[in-house]
């Protein structure tokens, strides 16, 4: 789990920043 996380880390950020987004609206 830990090597997956780790290699897609700026997508994670990506998708947190969309859910963010999502929730503010």
């Amino acid at each position: 789990t830990l090597e997956r996380v780790t290699r897609p880390a700026k997508r994670t950020q990506k998708s947190l920043s969309s859910d963010n987004a999502s929730n503010n609206m």
